[in-house]
């Protein structure tokens, strides 16, 4: 390490004010966690490519207006030829209690066309079969509305009674002009939404009655000079699934174990934070970058009981003296991190070791960095710290 300068008490201090300023927290949640896995249990899926130009999926029946296959860049799409066309698809059985839909979008931008898809119990079917087209606007499971100009709407409620109208859950923006894949995934208690494969809102369902029926109904916002069918929303490649395995519950710990490299060792879980991570060369004030770290470290200490070790480390450049004072300098700023955020001082031990307990030999520039590092063992309850 740096040689020529000796730290004494004014710098411990002032280290350990610097540490103390530095307890932002990064936000973590179901965005970083979830991601889309289709139910691998094929309920129903559509077969768009073998639909004829003009034609129409047999299954996909009609409550009101019009429709047809449809091809666009290569692709058949479902195109609604009339404002307020509303269709339906009767699914041979109840939903199971954890299932994924999803299908791809394209809109276009005169007009302001909208699609609203939603999921409904069976009570619905007979009243759409009849051409009661306003039944898709009632018991609404799940539902989202897929607009221009605005950003685009989804929810869902447990009782199937009304529709979702002003009771949406979640928002996000989507770009018309360009495919973009919708996905709902009901898992664990839980529905979760997701476009272009990244989350945008997932919050606790329980249907009083599984979802049987899926209603798409197109419309437009404005008036536009071209024809309704040559702007709505096109949809295709809809996709209906269960999941044969059930979903495991996270294990917070598992979760943070996996995250900051943690190895079970005799004395205790053992967390090892290179110099990189914490501290500029030399120095012993925080980076910013290790705040998101900290944060993960004091929630695993959290979930343990025992003694808290940290212990610094450094290389062997330097004076010997000038390293063991940064050493516990760092494991000080370290420990004091912890505590601000939640972890019990009591629990707390900072020592510091210089360059005296090398991880590997000081005999190059990437093993002089390996030892240049924090270690924070967590101790099994009633194991004698060193």
């Amino acid at each position: 390490m740096r040689d020529g300068r000796c730290l004494g008490l004014a710098g411990a201090a002032l280290a350990l004010g610097l540490a103390a300023a530095q307890a932002g927290a990064a936000i973590e949640g179901g965005g970083e966690r979830y991601r889309f896995e289709p139910g691998d249990e094929v309920i129903y899926e559509s077969d768009l490519p073998r639909c004829p130009v003009g034609e129409f999926l047999p299954e996909l029946r009609i409550a009101r207006g019009a429709y047809e296959c449809a091809r666009l860049a290569d692709r058949i799409w479902i195109r609604p030829l009339e404002h307020g066309t509303t269709l339906y698809l009767a699914l041979p059985g109840p939903l199971p209690e954890a299932f994924s839909l999803e299908f791809t979008v394209r809109s276009f931008t005169p007009g302001r066309p909208l699609l609203r898809f939603a999921l409904h119990p069976a009570e619905v079917l007979a009243r759409l079969q009849e051409g009661q087209a306003h039944a898709a606007d009632d018991a609404q499971l799940v539902a989202g509305v897929i607009r221009v100009g605005e950003a685009s709407l989804f929810g869902a409620k447990d009782a199937p009674r009304g529709n979702l109208d002003g009771r949406w859950d979640f928002r996000r923006a989507i770009e018309p002009g360009r495919d973009h894949r919708i996905a709902v995934q009901v898992r664990r208690g839980q529905i979760r939404f997701f476009v272009d494969g990244a989350r945008v809102g997932h919050k606790p369902f329980a249907p009083a009655a599984p979802p049987q029926v899926l209603t798409l109904f197109f419309r437009r916002l404005v008036d536009a000079p071209q024809p309704f069918a040559e702007a709505p929303v096109l949809v295709r490649d809809i996709r209906i699934a269960g999941y044969r395995t059930r979903e495991a519950a996270p294990e917070a710990e598992r979760d943070l174990i996996r995250d900051l490299g943690a190895e079970e060792t005799p004395e205790g879980l053992k967390v090892t934070l290179s110099e990189a991570i914490l501290f500029d060369f030399g120095r012993w004030a925080l980076r910013p970058e290790a705040r998101p770290v900290l944060d993960k470290l004091a929630r695993l200490a959290a979930l343990r009981k025992g003694t808290v070790r940290v212990e610094g480390h450094t290389d062997d450049v330097g004076p010997e003296q000038f390293n063991r004072v940064l050493s516990e300098l760092r494991a000080h700023v370290v420990a004091l991190a912890l505590a601000r955020r939640g972890v019990e001082p009591g629990r707390l031990v900072a020592r510091g070791f210089g360059e005296t307990r090398p991880a590997v030999p000081n005999d190059s520039d990437a093993h002089r960095a390996r030892n240049r590092r924090v270690e924070v063992i967590l101790e099994r309850p009633g194991a004698a710290s060193r």
